[in-house]
């Protein structure tokens, strides 16, 4: 990923680009001036892309839980009531399947 100083050299040869286009006008005419400043908006919006997607990044990585199948002590028997409802509903779906079938 390019760092602010690469962001930086990118921006200050854009703003040489305007600066160049301004004197292309009367040296060169108005076609290769527009040109000049269609390429320098492509290079504009890309280099505001890249600061915003910068910009927008979390600064730390995402949290990822890890660990086993520990259940703090005072949740226990919620997690067990739940995967206990889990296999009750579930095994009640695929007797009625069986039934159809």
């Amino acid at each position: 990923m390019p760092n602010a100083e690469h962001h930086a050299e990118d921006i200050g040869r854009l703003i040489a680009e305007m600066r160049a286009i301004e004197q292309a006008i009367a040296e060169q005419g108005p076609e290769i001036a527009l040109a000049r400043q269609a390429r320098l908006i492509a290079a504009l919006k890309a280099t505001e892309f890249a600061l915003r997607q910068r910009l927008e990044q979390p600064a730390t990585p995402p949290t990822v839980v890890e660990g086993g199948d520990t259940v703090a002590p005072e949740f226990r028997s919620l997690v067990e009531d739940y995967f206990r409802e889990l296999a009750r509903t579930r095994a009640a779906a695929a007797g009625k399947s069986d039934e159809r079938g």
